[in-house]
């Protein structure tokens, strides 16, 4: 199957590209010009990369995808530009839906957020770009899976991020700025994202016209939790400043709303269990700090 994956450059798609690869899928990439493509060392020889922009027509044109993977968003994290995020999160993705009916590309697997659209500006453009797939579900044969993930840590994760930026510090001796921690998410390691997005692209195109699942670990940890695990498993105490932090005043305190979602029988349960979901991580992260050199790029 000819599968491509936008945000193929990022902290999923680098290790989706992977797991489809191992599956003997052909994998083609769609990433920005100014990406870092460190995660892809070693799998040049086995994938094909496009840039988004002028590029992107033409992965449609010449690649012919059969599946497409949609991860590209913008979170709004770095450097948050408003019409950027809208243009990114509902206006490409609407592009990709758009080529997939001219190129007869009849299967498109999405990444989405289970955060209600009134938290942020992200999740309002994420929940926004669903009302407009299901037109496309129902009116133009397009098959479209949305996938819903729980919180996703791993090796090789933008180290800007919560559990990277947890660890780094801890290595580090920093002091960690924090609330009161009391959020609760569910924690689900990247390796098994991976595996239960390439087991969808096996799913039968026929089943549904529009349906959403979850990739989840089944259990929910408070930020302090997560943290205290961080500690046990690293041996390393955290210099964390409690209530150094103001709560949103809409601060999302749980994600219950998560579990309302559908498992479908690829996406059951994931299989890695936090303590070594975690401590393949703070492998990860230990070997790099212990590379001579400058540090990876954020993206």
């Amino acid at each position: 199957m000819r599968i491509l994956i936008t945000g193929g450059a990022g902290f999923l798609g680098a290790r989706l590209a992977e797991e489809l690869i191992l599956i003997k899928q052909k994998v083609a990439l769609l990433v920005r010009k100014e990406d870092n493509l460190w995660r892809l060392k070693g799998l040049e020889k086995n994938i094909q990369i496009y840039f988004s922009g002028k590029e992107t027509g033409k992965v449609f044109k010449k690649f012919k995808p059969e599946t497409v993977i949609h991860l590209a968003t913008d979170f709004g994290r770095q450097n948050y530009d408003p019409i950027k995020m809208l243009e990114t999160n509902i206006l490409f993705s609407t592009k990709l839906l758009e080529l997939c009916v001219e190129y007869n590309c009849r299967k498109f697997i999405n990444s989405s957020t289970c955060l209600p659209s009134e938290y942020n500006l992200y999740a309002a453009s994420k929940n926004a770009f669903l009302e407009i797939a299901g037109y496309y579900a129902n009116n133009k044969n397009i098959k479209f899976i949305d996938v819903v993930l729980g919180y996703m840590y791993g090796e090789k994760d933008d180290k800007s991020k919560f559990i990277p930026h947890v660890i780094d510090s801890i290595f580090k001796g920093k002091n960690i700025k924090a609330t009161g921690g009391g959020q609760s998410r569910d924690f689900v390691y990247v390796g098994d994202v991976s595996r239960k997005i390439a087991e969808l692209t096996q799913r039968d195109p026929s089943a549904e016209k529009f349906m959403r699942c979850r990739i989840s670990s089944g259990k929910y940890l408070t930020i302090k939790e997560i943290i205290s695990s961080i500690e046990k498993i690293s041996g390393i105490k955290a210099k964390v400043k409690w209530g150094a932090l103001a709560y949103k005043s809409n601060e999302v305190f749980d994600v219950k709303n998560f579990e309302k979602i559908p498992v479908i029988p690829e996406c059951k349960k994931a299989d890695t269990l936090l303590g070594s979901g975690l401590k393949k991580t703070l492998d990860w992260y230990s070997f790099e700090q212990s590379k001579p050199g400058k540090p990876r790029g954020r993206r």
